[in-house]
């Protein structure tokens, strides 16, 4: 996904595998949810699964 247009982020670069939050604050955007899991806030366990 690109940018808005006159955003903040505008101008970075994308890189493989960051997304633009990580990439706009320079950290990985991965802690937050980390820090969600360890206060229980939900679990980064997951399946993926094809729907037909």
């Amino acid at each position: 996904m690109d940018p808005l247009p006159g955003s903040r982020a505008e101008c970075i670069k994308k890189k493989d595998g960051w997304d633009i939050s990580s990439l706009l604050h320079q950290k990985d955007g991965r802690l937050k949810v980390m820090e969600a899991e360890k206060i229980g806030l939900g679990t980064m366990d997951y399946t993926i699964e094809q729907i037909d």
